[in-house]
């Protein structure tokens, strides 16, 4: 037998105890932890949705989505612009690098979105 084996048969109470420290221990320092079961996440995106009441998705496509992808299209550094047309809808999924200012571009899009507003339909709603 090794001389740590001998020791620790020897004096079997002490090596309870030391045991029972370091455990002690660790559940103290687990529970003084500070964790985060949901942290704050900030992704690079925003949606533009669009209503025109009663239009066909062809009608949206035309007179609603290509305008304001245009428009969405000359706001800077957008990783991408992803349109959807439905009937009397249109959805926008606009995203840009991780890293950038999110209410900087969230306001470029809203100002692009407001500037193309003058081609849309007048019964159209859009949000951002």
């Amino acid at each position: 037998m090794s001389q740590l084996t001998r020791m620790s048969l020897k004096n079997r109470l002490i090596i309870g105890l030391l045991t029972l420290v370091i455990a002690v221990f660790g559940v103290v320092a687990t529970t003084s932890l500070n964790q985060e079961t949901m942290p704050s996440i900030d992704l690079p995106g925003t949606t533009v949705q669009a209503t025109v009441p009663g239009a066909s998705p062809e009608v949206v496509e035309e007179t609603v989505t290509k305008p304001l992808e245009t428009a969405l299209e000359a706001v800077g550094d957008l990783d991408s612009v992803q349109t959807t047309s439905s009937s009397g809808m249109m959805t926008a999924s606009v995203t840009w690098p991780f890293g950038k200012d999110s209410e900087k571009m969230t306001d470029s899009v809203r100002s692009a979105v407001d500037a193309a507003k003058s081609n849309l339909p007048d019964d159209a709603e859009v949000e951002v």
